[in-house]
């Protein structure tokens, strides 16, 4: 075979493949309508589980929001204690001990009484006793009204905590 030949003839065979006529079809892709599904039979809803709950404790939203107010104004004064020991004021070492305590008893008390627990009756009886100790000692600081008013708070939550213990 020449080489001439060799030439030609894959030029030719190269021509071929090239042409339209010769090539694979092209197919239409033409979207396909999907078929109704039958409808289902229209059932019940489930009965909720949950929309009976008369077998819940109820929140004591009283006693939440004075242990809420009684937690804020403490929260205040300890900030106002600490300003005092920072500046060399060792006076308000014992309020910021008290108002440290108060403010820890309430948060348990005010998640307690949010959730209706069954254990606000004990807590109530310890706030109690964080309560009068804090209102004793900012009391002897009434002259600043932040510890004016953690006294009053602490004197407000103290009416509650007696609703509550009975």
């Amino acid at each position: 075979m020449m080489r001439r030949d060799f030439i030609i003839g894959n030029s030719a065979v190269l021509t071929a493949c090239n042409n339209d006529d010769i090539a694979t079809p092209r197919f239409e892709v033409k979207p396909v309508k999907p078929k109704p599904k039958p409808a289902k039979p229209v059932e019940a809803p489930p009965a909720d589980p949950h929309a009976d709950h008369a077998h819940h404790a109820a929140a004591d939203d009283g006693l939440v929001d004075v242990t809420s107010a009684c937690v804020r104004a403490g929260r205040r004064c300890l900030a106002h204690c600490v300003a005092a020991l920072s500046a060399g004021d060792t006076s308000m070492a014992t309020c910021a001990r008290t108002v440290v305590d108060m403010i820890a008893v309430n948060e348990a008390l005010e998640a307690l009484a949010a959730a209706g627990s069954a254990l606000v009756k004990a807590q109530a009886a310890v706030a109690r006793d964080a309560c009068s100790a804090c209102q004793e000692s900012c009391q002897a600081h009434a002259q600043h009204d932040v510890c004016k008013a953690c006294a009053e708070a602490c004197g407000q939550a103290l009416a509650a905590f007696s609703r509550v213990l009975g």
